[in-house]
């Protein structure tokens, strides 16, 4: 997407036939002729910008053109930025570093960040092709209607997901500014131009900017840059920024709390007439005070005091910390705020006894205080023979216990925060209350967990929902705790069904279902009941129950459960619609854990229906979701690269594998690493590798034979490698193969497809001998 301050008005917008493009293209060409160009004139548009047709010119800026182009490949709408670089002697090398970086970028999938497609050269020149966002960019979306300080605080609390998305990925921003943060038509915020602003200076800027430019002229300067020069705009820069030192994540973060306070208040944070007066403020930390009649609650303006820090070691340590404080701002005492804002002693008595009561010994929070989970864990997996044990428990432990730090201090902060006074506190609660049986539930299934199903520890783990939506107000309609009796009861059989014993899951939620009446538990009892149901094969029945429990969960307005019900559903029908709407109803939830695992169900769904090409692109959005979750994150590139092969882009593909199993390092001989082990088999038959596929398929066998319960598994590489010797005409190699086939296919029904079943027994009944007339394998008739 172009910057946000190259963004076209609606007029420039408008749809531009080809017939007025070309028609102006003549003249200008005729004009050129007839009196040679102006150098001040903006370039000529191009038909074509590599494989890009390009549709009308969006605007131009700092660092180049920008044009709305249409992939035909792809069959969607891009934005191509044709980036200028300095035109000195450093041409080839700024070039090649700034596709490095752009390339670097394409890798950072995130909903809060513009997605970089593709990067190359034309006519001398690097372009990046990126997301085309109909929108507004962000100063715009503030001037154009009146926002209230929850819109203006949503808004960049999404923006700040991305920078934090991008900064897992070591990368820095260094020019992060309310321009430089699309406000899309969808009502979704992303950031553009990560990373991008150290690449391409403007090579019409000043080397540098004297003391005496006005506040105006500093924020109309949108990156004063050269080599060995300021980096950023100045009115967000940073103290290190303005010393010449590295921008680094905790410039990004100041930038952020200045463009939020400018949002939320309506001023800077460091009002200033000239460019020498906005250094000293900000080097020396001279903060303005909030306006007196500001809506703002008083803990934001304390968050972002810690966020303007002139030492960017006092900051806060991380994205994520920051935007844990702004979702639940300290309730400092309201007299020394005010004093520190510069206001009267009178004005902070009348703000105090105005201020709600809230309690302070909070024995709610204290009395669901639980030990680090994680301990408990190692114990349970010390006596299964696996290689990858000890690993999982550690990885598996680790997640567990972030969850349950995360969750001990959000009870503290819901002691405290916003929400700790009616209407909404015990709604705040409950939803809390909520994320603490599912930390309980999840913990003991892992410990009761089987060892054919060890390798899904880790990520059972990592699919605790998130914790952030219960200090949304706006999700807090669903209904009030449960009966703490029937609610234990429920997550035992919680606990059955996650530790993989649907029947005794069955028989425990029908017991609650007898007890539970017309309880807003009931739904919840319910939607666990279809789901067992679909677990044992019982699908008509399960839709049914399924079905029962959504309606409930909609009339109690529990959109958690709904989410959850609507996933089961998309699960047991194969309906990606269905699953379409589960991470619809995640996506207003702002819950990435659960939208992950509804774009991963919907990638499989979508493969199944022969659309390889939107479950990649579906993937390619998951992945920044994922990136503290490292199992989570290798399925999603596991996926990626399966898709990727299915679509012929053969060498992306390898390129995520070797990611997915970067991220299994440690997981010695895991189900997964054979997973991954597989996919590349079947990605070098594709490349016609066949020695490879070989040997990679073997690894996979040696894995999986050592595991319990992996009989499909088996009989599916069993057959792959028998093929392979079938081919290379080692008959006794392939007879053998096709024969271990057959017998763990007749283990259990519908192992193998059926026409493999039978192609696999024909060949392990043909004579190892001599050559038989015919074609050997036989092939079905």
């Amino acid at each position: 997407m172009p910057d946000p301050g190259d963004a076209p008005d609606d007029a420039s917008r408008a749809a531009q036939s080809i017939a007025a493009r070309e028609v102006r293209r003549i003249k200008a060409a005729a004009h050129a002729k007839l009196f040679g160009r102006d150098a001040a004139a903006p370039p000529a548009q191009p038909h074509r910008i590599a494989r890009y047709a390009v549709l009308q010119s969006l605007g131009v800026g700092g660092m180049g053109e920008v044009y709305l182009a249409y992939d035909d490949k792809l069959a969607r709408d891009v934005a191509i930025k044709l980036v200028r670089l300095d035109r000195g002697g450093g041409l080839e090398r700024a070039s090649s570093r700034l596709l490095r970086e752009a390339q670097a970028l394409a890798q950072l999938s995130h909903p809060n960040v513009v997605q970089v497609y593709e990067t190359g050269n034309f006519e001398g020149r690097v372009f990046i092709a990126m997301e085309f966002v109909r929108g507004v960019h962000m100063r715009r979306w503030l001037e154009t209607a009146p926002r209230t300080w929850r819109q203006v605080l949503d808004a960049y609390l999404q923006a700040g997901e991305g920078l934090a998305a991008a900064h897992r990925r070591a990368m820095v921003h260094r020019d992060f500014k309310p321009e430089n943060v699309l406000v899309g038509d969808d009502g979704r915020v992303r950031v553009v131009d990560f990373g991008l602003v150290r690449s391409a200076p403007d090579p019409d800027a000043p080397a540098d900017v004297p003391d005496n430019v006005s506040a105006d002229d500093l924020e109309r300067s949108s990156r004063l840059t050269q080599s060995g020069a300021l980096m950023g705009t100045p009115s967000y820069m940073s103290p290190e920024q303005f010393q010449g030192l590295k921008a680094t994540e905790k410039s990004d973060q100041f930038a952020f709390c200045v463009a939020l306070y400018r949002g939320l208040y309506g001023w800077h944070p460091f009002a200033s007439e000239t460019r020498a007066e906005l250094k000293r403020r900000v080097m020396t930390g001279q903060i303005a005070a909030p306006p007196r009649d500001a809506k703002v609650p008083p803990g934001i303006y304390t968050v972002l005091v810690r966020g303007l820090h002139a030492d960017p070691a006092q900051r806060y340590p991380s994205m994520e910390a920051l935007l844990a404080a702004l979702v639940a701002p300290p309730r400092r005492r309201r007299v020394g705020l005010i004093l520190a804002a510069g206001l009267a002693g009178l004005c902070a008595v009348i703000v105090a006894a105005a201020s709600p009561r809230v309690d302070h010994a909070c024995e709610w929070a204290a009395a669901a205080e639980l030990p680090a989970p994680g301990t408990s864990l190692a114990g349970a997996f010390d006596g299964i023979d696996l290689p990858f044990a000890a690993a999982t428990a550690a990885r598996a432990g680790a997640q567990l216990d972030r969850y349950a730090a995360d969750l001990g201090r959000a009870r503290a902060a819901a002691c405290s925060g916003p929400l700790a006074a009616e209407p909404l506190r015990e709604r705040h609660r409950a939803c809390l209350d909520r994320r603490t049986r599912d930390l309980a539930v999840v913990t003991g299934a892992l410990a009761r967990l089987r060892p054919s199903q060890l390798g899904d520890a880790e990520r059972l783990a990592e699919s605790l929902p998130a914790i952030a939506p219960c200090f949304d107000p706006g999700n807090l309609v669903g209904p009030g705790p449960p009966a703490p009796d029937l609610a234990a009861a429920l997550d035992e059989a919680r606990v059955s069904a996650l530790a993989g014993r649907p029947s005794d899951a069955a028989r425990q939620v029908e017991r609650v279902l007898k007890e539970v009446g017309g309880d807003p538990l009931r739904a919840e009892a319910a939607a666990l009941l279809g789901h067992v149901s679909c677990a044992r094969g019982l699908a008509q029945q399960g839709r049914d129950q399924l079905g029962s429990a959504l309606q409930l969960a909609i009339t109690h307005r529990d959109d958690d459960l709904v989410a959850d019900v609507q996933r089961y559903l998309a699960e047991c029908t194969g309906d990606e619609v269905v699953a379409r709407l589960a991470g619809a109803t995640a996506e207003r939830l702002r819950d990435p854990r659960r939208l992950t695992e509804v774009a991963l169900l919907r990638a499989e769904l979508l493969a199944a229906q022969g659309d390889p090409t939107s479950a990649q692109m579906l993937l390619r959005d998951t992945l920044g979701r994922a990136d503290d979750r490292p199992a989570t994150a290798a399925r999603v590139e596991m996926l990626r690269g399966r898709m990727l092969a299915l679509q012929g882009g053969n060498h992306e593909a390898r390129a995520h594998l070797d990611q997915a199993l970067a991220l299994l390092a440690g997981l010695p001989r895991h189900p997964a690493v054979a997973d991954v082990l597989e996919e590349r088999a079947r990605l070098h038959l594709r490349l016609g590798e066949k020695a490879d596929a070989r040997l990679r398929f073997g690894e996979a066998l040696a894995i999986r034979a050592a595991l319990p319960g992996q009989d499909a598994a088996l009989a599916r590489l069993h057959l792959a490698l028998a093929d392979l010797a079938a081919a290379a005409a080692e008959r006794s190699r392939a007879h053998r193969h096709y024969a271990d086939a057959v017998t763990h296919a007749n283990r259990l029904p519908d192992l193998l497809p059926g026409q493999e079943f039978t192609r696999a027994k024909l060949a392990r009944d043909t004579a190892t001998g001599k050559p038989q007339p015919g074609e050997w394998p036989p092939r079905l008739p």
